[in-house]
């Protein structure tokens, strides 16, 4: 359920189809993470946008808070994942576990679908590239994350031979990523 605060955030999206290089237009699914610094409660929102081109997905992170049920942005949408010719990049689940960031997803650019993750701080800055989770013949796809006290779990099915429908299996991160 998505707290009814941030419904300005989501409002803002529909009513980016004014300027379409606002990535929060043609957005496919945004994930909210709230998180606490400083004291306060914060959120961060992941989403995939094709606003640039269709199938041409990049993934953004936003930070926000509220402040008295105001909305404040804390820094415009940041690209943090993608160079706006990449294919489909959906969906996309962060979470964080002491102060850092996993942000995971399924990629469809190239032959066939892959999870890929990144590690970054809330602020956006990247503390491990982006990484292949799981790769390989046929397709994984159907990313979860969970945090974990020291890392971060990374749920995800698995279509590759011998499998003949879709395995579940899960990988375990600790807080660089490896």
């Amino acid at each position: 359920m998505i707290p009814y605060t941030l419904l300005p955030w989501l409002a803002a999206i529909s009513a980016s189809a004014a300027n379409p290089a606002d990535p929060r237009d043609a957005q496919h699914g945004v994930a909210v993470n709230a998180f606490s610094e400083a004291g306060a409660l914060r959120y961060l929102l992941a989403w995939s946008s094709s606003a640039h081109a269709p199938w041409e997905h990049d993934i953004y992170v936003q930070r926000i808070h509220f402040e008295q049920a105001v909305l404040l942005p804390e820094m415009p949408p940041l690209r943090a994942i993608g160079t706006g010719s990449d294919g489909a990049q959906e969906p996309v689940d962060p979470v964080e576990a002491r102060g850092l960031f996993l942000t995971a997803w399924e990629d469809g650019t190239g032959q066939t679908i892959d999870v890929r993750a990144v590690l970054h701080d809330a602020r956006g800055d990247v503390e491990r590239a982006e990484w292949i989770v799981a790769g390989g013949e046929s397709s994984q796809h159907s990313v979860s994350t969970a945090a974990l006290r020291d890392g971060f779990v990374v749920a995800y099915a698995d279509e590759a031979p011998p499998a003949q429908a879709a395995m579940i299996e899960v990988a375990l991160f600790d807080l660089t990523g490896s």
